[in-house]
């Protein structure tokens, strides 16, 4: 065992319920899992409504030629050294058989499922961490009152040795009082 180099600081972290739904609804997996599926579902929406917006695309090109054999020929007229050419293409897609309306409707109804999921999925996380912090209140709690009772059967059990010492208790009596305060030993764990 290495030597203790000073006070240890305790590895336990104090938090209140709400603290405790909080840190969970903010880090677990679950909870982020719910909110990437939101993500997912909002793009796919954006992606079907972007197919029923106009399309607007521009091609450029550019040349040089540095020597022209037409130009020689004909004259300088054709003779152009650089060529530029732009095309601006306009697509909108005015009916597709409802294909972009159906689309739309699909992924909004994804996102309201995906939506609905993560609400659904939250209160569960908030359930789960309520019960497990009360859980953990509830267990110490028990500990606590099992401790209280084997100190209240050490208290009875000296009380009847006492007694029995003065005469004014039996040995049943002492008997009876060294049970229970066993039973109490193996209910907290203290077999002493």
């Amino acid at each position: 065992l290495a030597p203790s180099t000073g006070a240890q600081v305790p590895d336990t972290l104090r938090v209140s319920v709400a603290e405790a739904v909080t840190r969970m609804l903010r880090f677990s997996d679950e909870a982020r899992i719910a909110n990437a599926q939101v993500e997912l579902a909002d793009a796919q929406v954006l992606t079907a409504r972007a197919a029923g917006f106009p399309q607007l695309r521009l091609a450029s090109t550019y040349s040089q030629v540095v020597k022209n054999a037409r130009a020689t020929v004909v004259g300088s007229v054709f003779g152009q050294s650089y060529t530029y050419n732009t095309n601006l293409l306009l697509q909108q897609s005015f009916f597709q058989g409802g294909r972009i309306v159906a689309g739309s409707q699909v992924a909004a109804r994804s996102e309201r499922a995906a939506i609905a999921t993560r609400d659904e999925r939250r209160a569960e996380i908030a359930v789960d961490a309520q019960r497990a912090y009360l859980n953990a209140l509830f267990t110490g709690r028990l500990a606590e009152i099992q401790r209280q009772n084997l100190a209240l059967a050490d208290t009875r059990l000296a009380q009847v040795e006492q007694l029995e010492g003065a005469g004014r208790a039996s040995r049943y009596e002492v008997l009876r009082a060294r049970v229970e305060r066993a039973r109490q030993a193996i209910s907290t764990g203290k077999l002493s």
